[in-house]
């Protein structure tokens, strides 16, 4: 696409023709020419030449006259070969005047470059080419068999929009191309997004070349009515180029590639051929909508799944916690409950072990006092018996001599009971009783020790005996002493009574 304001005066060649007036459409000559650079032979390794230099040095050849494009259509060795685009027809003899055998000085180069111009061919297609190509086709009845379709590229999109879509609109398009004749059916490849998915032959997407820029430019396959207006079509759209003048003043120009319909694009065949992609595709598009749902549901399933599993599992963590811990709680309160029944039982085992042991002690001290008033007994009818064996010179002693041998045995009796109740209790406290061997053998002790206490005592009161006997006769008393013919007395009362 070349854009730019026109300049100069104006010929009969350069006056647009309206095609649009309303949309602001027209179409003017195109002004073409073909200029070679030839190089000369690069003598020296690594010498290149920029053909951006090359384009500023012709440009500035021909001013004041300005190129409206100028592009490399070819690059080697021997040449360059350049397109060149005029805005007026007018200036086209000056320009390839001015161009053709000019000699370029270009730095690094001893030689001049020589520079060739001339006017560019026109590619556009002639009758004979249609005719030729629909004759090896075959010519049917049908619409779009025969000579009735131009097919359009390159066009501007923003030329054919509106203000409610990007797109460009068919109505539009329709309005403009009526202006050679009755239009049939138009045809934009790009407003249907299903295309691209379709093969090449029936999509109409030709120009591949193109379709980087589907946003810019788009293409189009417009079909009359009858053959005048294709031919009335191919003929005003030869060798030119589009206009549009817009509603600031400006001026654009679009080189709008214009062709026969080569492939049969609105025939019946092509049609329904489209048609039956278009089901395949939905159909394809639908299974697989269908087929992505299921998935989704399926992953959505298994997601759900895993997430009830995971709960599950939560929830099973979170009941064997509860569990775990109601366990725990109810093994410290029976192990609180048993240390308290425990402890329950140890004070009332003490308490009862202390009765126990009260009355042990009891029972203890009241066989030892029982058993210590039988052997007291025992002693004192022993003694009883001993006294009365006595001869009566031996028992003629004083009264207080006498209490005071009583007392003595007494003591001496209380301090043996004293000793063996102590070793009984210390045996009772240590939880072991005496051995029988033990008991017998303190008991001859004491039978032993008693009898040294008799015989002491016994020669004690001889020796009183006869002490008071010298004393007697010392003293000479007419009266003999009283005797006591009573026998000791048979417990501690009775002596305590008796003093």
């Amino acid at each position: 696409m070349a854009s730019g304001v026109g300049g100069g005066p104006p010929c009969a060649d350069d006056i647009p023709e309206v095609m649009d007036r309303e949309a602001g459409l027209f179409l003017r000559p195109l002004s073409k020419l073909n200029i070679v650079v030839k190089l000369p032979q690069l003598k020296t390794p690594g010498q290149s030449i920029s053909n951006w230099d090359l384009m500023e040095k012709l440009k500035k050849a021909i001013v004041p006259i300005q190129l409206d494009a100028i592009r490399v259509r070819e690059s080697s060795l021997e040449n360059v070969s350049f397109d060149a685009e005029l805005n007026s027809r007018l200036n086209m003899h000056r320009v390839i005047n001015g161009l053709d055998g000019l000699s370029l000085k270009v730095a690094g180069f001893v030689d001049h470059l020589k520079v060739r111009a001339a006017e560019a061919k026109c590619d556009f297609p002639s009758r004979l080419d249609w005719d030729d190509h629909y004759y090896k086709k075959g010519r049917a009845a049908g619409a779009g068999t025969h000579p009735d379709t131009v097919h359009l590229a390159m066009i501007p999109v923003n030329w054919f929009t509106s203000d409610k879509s990007s797109q460009p609109s068919r109505s539009a398009l329709t309005k403009a191309m009526a202006a050679f004749g009755e239009v049939r059916c138009v045809d934009i490849p790009s407003c249907d997004p299903l295309r691209a998915q379709m093969p090449p032959s029936i999509s109409g997407i030709a120009q591949k070349a193109y379709s980087f820029g589907q946003e810019l430019l788009f293409e189009a396959f417009v079909q009359f009515s009858d053959y005048a207006g294709f031919t009335k079509a191919m003929e005003k759209l030869k060798a030119k180029k589009w206009m549009r003048r817009m509603k600031d003043g400006r001026v654009h120009y679009a080189n709008v590639k214009v062709d026969f319909d080569r492939t049969f694009h609105l025939s019946g065949e092509k049609i329904r051929q489209r048609e039956l992609e278009r089901r395949k595709i939905e159909f394809e598009r639908k299974r697989k909508e269908e087929k992505e749902k299921a998935e989704k549901e399926a992953e959505a399933e298994k997601l759900r799944k895993e997430q009830a599993e995971k709960e599950k599992r939560k929830e099973e963590r979170e009941l064997k916690r509860k569990i775990e811990y109601e366990l725990e709680r109810r093994r410290l309160e029976r192990k609180k409950l048993l240390e308290a029944k425990l402890a329950e039982e140890e004070k009332e085992w003490a308490n009862r072990k202390a009765v126990e042991a009260k009355r042990l002690l009891e029972y203890v001290f009241t066989r030892i006092q029982t058993r210590a008033d039988h052997e007291r007994a025992e002693k004192d009818e022993k003694l009883k018996k001993e006294l009365e064996t006595m001869p009566a010179s031996r028992l003629e002693l004083p009264i207080e001599d006498e209490d005071e041998m009583r007392a003595m045995l007494l003591k001496q009796r209380e301090a043996a009971m004293r000793e063996r109740l102590k070793e009984k209790m210390r045996g009772m406290v240590n939880g072991v009783d005496l051995p029988e061997k033990e008991n017998r053998e303190r008991k001859k002790k004491e039978k032993k020790s008693r009898r040294r206490d008799s015989s002491s005592s016994s020669n004690d009161r001889d020796d009183s005996g006869r002490k008071h006997r010298k004393k007697n006769k010392r003293s000479r008393s007419p009266k003999p002493s009283k005797r006591r013919s009573s026998p000791l007395p048979q417990s501690r009362s009775e002596n305590k009574k008796r003093r």
